[in-house]
Order: structure tokens, then sequence, then C-alpha cells
């Protein structure tokens, strides 16, 4: 009897770190299974063969990447996708899936219910579960077809660890401390902090005990951060970054 497969696609940081917590439980349950796709240090720590990293991600084109999991998909054949949120991808993806007759798990449900509402009728059509994170999401999918389950946040377990431990010893560089939170994602990066870091200017000329403290992901999100602060400029506002304590930030 063949090993049945799962192909997991989780294309930035948080996706890899909730879908390791899905592979892990899905392995206790079928020590059966095998999994890979795209993923990173979390995903590849569970034991999934990690065939493109989230860091290259940022880089790919998502057209080359559609055409090259199409493929991969058509060759090896896995019994179910397990979509992990990253829905500018993971929707297109989906739809390529459905037309080949591919089961699609989908987990971390892109919000829908905030902006393009019309990709409810879709994702009824081409996703065969849809695992939710929000109670309310159930109701947004009510009448489509599409079967949800509603499993809680991931991160409400991270927080309460986190909150359990002994605080951090954190660089906060001023006597009111302020955490700037510009995401995990490259693009969003260069777009957003620059106008956080204006922000924490106009907060340092007001209050100049403030100091700020950006939280990266990983080392390679902090270089990018480096970048974008060493072009921004910053004029008051005394900053430092940390990398790998954004929950402890």
């Amino acid at each position: 009897m063949s090993r049945r497969s799962v192909l997991v696609i989780a294309g930035e940081i948080s996706g890899d770190m909730h879908a390791a917590q899905v592979v892990r439980a899905l392995q206790a349950r079928d020590a059966g299974l095998t999994f890979f796709g795209i993923g990173g240090d979390e995903l590849r720590a569970a034991g999934v063969e990690i065939l493109h990293d989230v860091r290259e991600m940022a880089v790919m084109g998502l057209a080359e990447v559609l055409r090259r999991y199409g493929e991969l998909a058509a060759a090896r054949r896995p019994d179910a996708v397990l979509l992990v949120d990253y829905p500018g991808f993971n929707l297109r993806y989906a739809q390529e899936l459905h037309r080949m007759g591919i089961k699609v798990i989908y987990y971390v449900c892109p919000q829908v219910w905030a902006w393009h509402r019309s990709r409810i009728k879709l994702m009824a059509r081409i996703v065969d579960r849809l695992i939710v994170i929000f109670p309310f999401e159930v109701g947004v999918f009510a009448g489509t077809g599409l079967k949800v389950d509603f499993v809680g946040h991931p991160l409400v377990d991270v927080a309460e660890r986190v909150r359990a431990e002994p605080p951090a010893a954190l660089p906060w560089p001023g006597e009111l401390p302020v955490a700037i939170l510009p995401g995990s994602r490259a693009q969003e990066i260069q777009r957003i902090l620059p106008p956080m870091l204006g922000a924490a200017d106009l907060l340092a000329e007001k209050r100049p005990e403030a100091g700020f403290l950006v939280a990266a992901p990983s080392e390679a999100i902090a270089d990018i951060v480096r970048t974008v602060m060493g072009s921004h400029g910053l004029k008051r506002a005394r900053c430092e970054i940390v990398a790998g304590q954004t929950r402890h930030v």
C-alpha cells in the first residue's frame, strides 16, 4: 500500500509556523502521511520535504511558481493539498488544483468578509474544506455548501506561552517603549515601514523619552528593515531592530 501524501503551501513565515502545527497534529493521528511543498524552518523541523523556502517566494515570479507547482501536483498527485493563508498565490493555485481534481484544504481564511466578497462564491467552488480561525467566519460561508470548521486562532496558545515566560531582555532604546510591527513580507515592509518611521519621528518630537523597537521575524527580514531604515533617515527617533522575538516585543 502506497503512503498518502499532502502538498503544503505556506508562502510566508507566519504561515510556515501555523502549517507546522497542523502537520504535527496530522502526524500524531497518521504516521503514514508524508508532506512536501513550500515552507520554512518550522515545516522543515516537522519533517516536511521543503522544495522551496518561504524566503524565495518574495523574489520568485508568481506565474513561474504557479506553473512549476501545477506541474508538480500533476506529476506527484498528492492525496490532498493544504493551503495556508497567502491568498494572492493560494487562491489562484486552488483553481488549478480544482481543475485537476485534487482535494483542496484551506487553513486561515482570506479576509473575504472585509474585502473581495465576490471571492466567497469562488472559494466555495474551488475549496473542499475551509478551516477558519475566527468564529464569525463560519457564517460568512453559510448557504454556499462549503464545509467550514472553526478551530480557534493559532496565536492564542503562542501568546499565552510567551506571557508565562520571564520578560525577555530587549534592547529598548528609551524610557517610553514603542513597538513597530511592519509585518513579515518584504513588499509590505518596504511599503509601510517608511510612514511608520515617519510617525516615530513625529512622536519622538513630542515625547523625547520614547524609544522604538522594530520587530522582524527573521534575520533575513531584519536586513530588509535595516535597508529601509538606512534610506529613510530617522531625524529624531531612537530605533533598534530585533529578530525572532516578535511575540516578546
